[in-house]
């Protein structure tokens, strides 16, 4: 067995001793890991070997590693949240900073819980396979299989391989089946993209990219990565996610699947909601389809596909019936999650499917048919009434319109969902607008009444006066009747501004008070006893961590070195 120092901290491929650069993937094991990350070579449990730093996560750090007993590659993930925590250089002990103790402590029981509910779920291959979850180091590890892959994200650029809708269905679905176990479960994954589904050396997807559920609650402690392209409307804009929220995000990298480009960001859409597909691509679509999509990736939660067992069900209806409701546990998936699906990520294109004889001859017939009506169409408008007169099919033909069958061209976009036409001599039906301004969010998420009888949106702002998810106002007076299909904008708090705690840590007391009071903090002070070693009216310490975005508003303590008259400052 090769020694730690003779093993590649990347790849973990052995090294001849007398070099440092690996010859398999060029990584320089001479290259220093700083704080506040683990020493490259620490040993965890005595069995798991640290490597390189490989990415980082909302709510950690994740490292190449080797398992010491088996010799096999494996991924280890730690739960380090830099904003909320000290470690120095060469240390392997996690410390915490003052006033972020409860904080870190939550973080650490929902990294625990994430990683044992993934571990308890190793049935389905499209989930992290995870091996052991430690208490080292004063913070907890999750130790997986490591995965031969890329992500999507990168796999579409570099192949510009687009999938059929067929194939499409087939290769999500492990990865659908996955998540609605996880959702029977409780557990939701809030941040499924390009970027965290991948593709394996096996052909198949696998999703990654969990973290715990405060990297999207939490802004000022967590690291918060999303991609606008696949995060729905509720988790940019301070709304209430769910499982309607993973339904969007795993659509969304669906159709980059199937169209070779992500969806527009739902904050665009807010201004112009046309959701289109090619023309081309259109036309090839199963019936249903294109209904199927957009539902999944409505704008608004309300109107949304609620769930994937939901959205399993309309896409393979065969296999997946609605399970009947039962209010003492959520239903699980119908199919059984070891069973075994076919890899569609491959340099080979798929063959094509044979076709009945009888299906051919029906086919050639439709076709020899209106091939027939069109010549007689264009027969009869060239020559037989223009030249010889003959208006005797006018009132016959004269509702009959054709689209050009050879128009290839698919930047023309067509909308995924019907409009209704409008006729001038219609009447005009009325309804009544609604008082909102008692309402919260959950309330307007719920009434049914708004989507139907008006173009009904959602817009968040900072509000100093009101409550976080109440309203603030609505774009249309109450009580007033108007047209149905009338625009009516809902402005809902997303709560008091944020601002950033300014270090005021060795200034002055009074130009301490200045900075954070003109920063929108309400300042508090506590009056140290000085020993005569400090220079008086100092600031010592805070009792919040500065660099961090806070409510405005909120309070913050100053201890500073007592000194007569200042006891009495503002």
């Amino acid at each position: 067995m090769a020694s730690f120092q003779h093993l590649c901290m990347h790849c973990m491929q052995p090294l001849d001793p007398a070099v440092t650069r690996c010859p398999h993937c060029g990584y320089d094991n001479a290259q220093v890991q700083h704080a506040p990350y683990l020493p490259k070579g620490a040993v965890l449990s005595g069995r798991f070997l640290v490597g390189k730093v490989t990415a980082l996560t909302g709510d950690g750090a994740v490292y190449a590693g080797q398992d010491l007993q088996t010799m096999q590659r494996v991924q280890i993930r730690e739960y380090l949240p830099e904003k909320l925590i000290l470690r120095g250089e060469g240390e392997s002990t996690v410390r915490v900073r003052m006033n972020c103790e409860a904080v870190f402590r939550d973080g650490m029981g929902a990294f625990s819980a994430l990683w044992q509910t993934l571990q308890k779920n190793a049935s389905y291959p499209a989930l992290p396979q995870v091996y052991a979850v430690l208490f080292l180091n004063g913070t907890v590890y999750a130790v997986c299989a490591a995965l031969d892959c890329i992500s999507l994200e990168e796999y579409m650029k570099q192949r510009e391989h687009v999938l059929p809708w067929y194939e499409c269905c087939a290769a999500f679905k492990p990865v659908l089946r996955a998540l609605a176990a996880l959702h029977a479960q409780g557990m939701t994954h809030l941040a499924v993209s390009a970027s965290t589904v991948f593709v394996g050396a096996d052909g198949k997807l696998h999703l990654d990219g969990f973290t715990v559920p405060q990297t999207k609650t939490d802004l000022a402690a967590f690291r918060t990565p999303s991609d606008p392209c696949y995060a729905p409307i509720e988790q940019q804009n301070g709304g209430v996610p769910g499982v309607w929220s993973d339904v969007y995000s795993v659509m969304a990298v669906f159709y980059l699947c199937l169209t070779g480009s992500a969806p527009p960001p739902a904050a665009n859409r807010t201004l112009n909601d046309e959701l289109t597909l090619p023309v081309g691509l259109a036309r090839t679509l199963p019936p249903g389809a294109i209904d199927v999509l957009y539902a999944a990736l409505q704008l608004y939660p309300q109107r949304r596909t609620q769930s994937v067992e939901s959205l399993l069900c309309e896409l393979f209806p065969r296999e997946f019936t609605p399970a009947p409701p039962q209010p003492e546990a959520p239903a699980a998936p119908v199919l059984q999650p070891d069973e075994e699906e076919e890899a569609f990520f491959d340099p080979e294109p798929p063959q094509k499917k044979e076709t009945s004889a009888g299906l051919l001859g029906l086919e050639a017939f439709l076709a020899i048919l209106v091939i027939g009506t069109m010549l007689f169409c264009t027969l009869y408008s060239t020559v037989l009434y223009t030249k010889m007169e003959i208006p005797l099919l006018d009132s016959i033909l004269a509702p009959l319109t054709f689209l050009p069958l050879n128009s290839d061209d698919d930047t023309t976009a067509a909308p995924t969902r019907p409009t209704g036409e409008t006729e001038e001599n219609k009447p005009v039906e009325l309804v009544l607008v609604p008082n909102v301004m008692n309402m919260t969010y959950s309330d307007l998420q719920g009434n049914l009444d708004l989507p139907r009888n008006f173009d009904f949106r959602i817009e968040f702002d900072s509000s100093e006066t009101v409550r976080k998810n109440a309203v603030i106002s609505q774009s249309v007076n109450a009580g007033l009747s108007v047209p149905k299909g009338t625009t009516l904008i809902v402005t809902v708090s997303s709560g008091k501004p944020l601002v950033t705690l300014p270090d005021v840590v060795g200034y002055n007391y009074l130009d301490a008070y200045e900075m954070l009071t003109g920063a929108g903090f309400d300042v508090k002070k506590v009056m140290l006893e000085n020993d005569g070693t400090h220079e008086v009216g100092i600031v010592y310490t805070m009792s919040l961590v500065a660099g961090l975005q806070f409510e405005k508003g909120t309070s913050v303590t100053l201890s500073v070195w007592d000194a007569t008259g200042l006891v009495n400052a503002p």
